[in-house]
């Protein structure tokens, strides 16, 4: 496909105390990635990616919170087909030492602990699940291995979390399963396989134990074959070209269609950082009770001069300099320096972002003077602005086509408050301009918060 992942972020953020609730069956998969039971799980370690959707070979692990003792994991699952042979393991959560004895189903053996048809519609209570009781509380990861050869993906799974029970609800929604990447294959780029499905993304607080909470809330998301992902920033950035991307649309893989610019081709990358629930997480993540704040700050160029940079002019000579500032966080959040570079008086569309990881204490920020097309800037007086927020999120889809479609909403963010109530006020932002073809700037949120792409066709 030749499209544009999409970043997509949160940036206004309520102070709150997290509230979580207790409830006896934890269950969750096939159904809750969409309803319509299109979306088939990449199994572990599905080989079938190539660059041109710009998904790479990947372990895939599924993880899964154990918060009481004495709980018992519950997997069912099925290949591409009831033919294929599954093996399932389950691993300590930094995937150092397998804790069970390899669990095997052989082609359609529906006598099989774990077996569930590839048919199944999950409306009613399935029951032979494949047991594992954990040792201890934590969080244990889960391989689901299709050793078909030729798929690599899973029409139905189902993980779930109780006192032992044989006896499970599929459409139970209990957030206890997470994953740093969610792969799919939809079968198609119809709006008949799309899905209207909610993640949940888990971000540093920006202070020791702190975190918050998002809900990625699609309306109508194709992809045909896709991956999720969730971070701080975006691409990663700079990219293989050396061009600043954090925070933008941008093509990744092997892509040559017109959304994409050519300086960008081929050359960007996306690496997950933080935990992706298929449900609101049952287990505690706090918010902070204290705001950032931002002291110190100013510019100096390479050559010591205060407030003052000349690239262009005399080679090697104040070409570049430094921002510097100061912040109060404990861990990491993100910050974002706008230079009014167009001359307009506002920060927006043309301007000049400067994105990155903004740390505890002293933090320093090195900047050429150059435009967003890599040209250093004429002589003059340019503003800048620079704010610090914990907690951010980019949402970053790899090979999808639409969000949303014709006479539909499209993707959005919520936050979501400590009690879970979710909170749509937020403004969500997005920047489809400076490093692709596309037309959407929405970093002011002047266009709303849905972003609507495509049309059911691939792109």
């Amino acid at each position: 496909m030749n499209y544009c992942t999409y970043i997509l972020k949160k940036l206004t953020l309520v102070i709150t105390l997290f509230f979580s609730l207790n409830v006896f069956i934890y269950a969750e998969g096939t159904y809750h990635a969409g309803a319509g039971m299109e979306q088939q799980l990449f199994e572990y370690d599905n080989q079938s990616v190539n660059n041109a959707t710009g998904i790479t070979v990947e372990d895939r692990p599924l993880y899964v919170d154990i918060l009481n003792p004495g709980e018992v994991i519950n997997i069912h699952v099925c290949g591409g087909a009831n033919a294929d042979d599954i093996d399932i393991e389950i691993w300590d959560e930094n995937g150092t030492t397998q804790l069970n004895t390899t669990h095997s189903i052989t082609a359609d053996n529906n006598s099989e602990a774990g077996h569930i048809s590839c048919t199944d519609p999950f409306t009613a209570t399935i029951t032979n699940p494949y047991q594992y009781t954990p040792p201890s509380t934590g969080t244990y990861q889960i391989r689901l291995k299709n050793l078909a050869s030729t798929t690599g993906y899973l029409s139905r799974f189902n993980v779930s979390v109780n006192n032992g029970s044989t006896s499970i609800d599929p459409q139970a929604a209990e957030g206890r399963l997470w994953a740093y990447r969610w792969g799919y294959n939809a079968g198609s780029y119809d709006e008949a396989d799309s899905t209207d499905a909610n993640y949940y993304i888990i971000t540093d607080g920006g202070f020791t134990d702190t975190y918050y909470i998002w809900q990625l809330n699609f309306d109508k998301f194709a992809g045909f074959v896709y991956e999720i992902v969730a971070n701080d920033l975006g691409p990663d950035s700079p990219n293989g070209n050396g061009d600043t991307v954090a925070g933008m649309s941008v093509c990744i893989g092997d892509l040559s269609g017109t959304a994409c610019q050519n300086t960008n081709l081929g050359t960007n990358t996306v690496s997950p950082k933080y935990k992706v629930y298929l449900n609101d997480p049952e287990k505690s993540y706090p918010r902070p009770q204290v705001g950032p704040q931002i002291s110190n700050f100013y510019f100096l160029d390479n050559a010591g001069e205060d407030n003052t940079i000349s690239p262009g002019t005399s080679s090697g000579v104040q070409d570049n300099g430094t921002f510097n500032f100061t912040t109060n966080l404990e861990t990491n959040g993100t910050y974002e320096l706008i230079l009014d570079t167009d001359g307009s008086g506002d920060y927006g569309e043309g301007d000049v972002y400067l994105r990155g990881v903004a740390r505890p204490g002293e933090n320093n920020l090195t900047w050429d003077g150059n435009d967003n097309q890599g040209n250093p800037l004429p002589i003059g007086n340019y503003p800048a602005t620079i704010s610090i927020k914990p907690g951010e999120y980019n949402f970053s889809a790899v090979d999808a086509e639409t969000s949303g479609g014709p006479g539909n909403n499209g993707l959005t963010i919520h936050a979501v408050e400590g009690n879970g109530t979710v909170d749509s006020s937020d403004t969500v932002h997005w920047d489809d301009v400076s490093a692709s073809n596309l037309t959407g700037f929405n970093m002011d949120g002047s266009l709303g918060r849905y972003h609507n792409l495509g049309d059911f066709t691939a792109g």
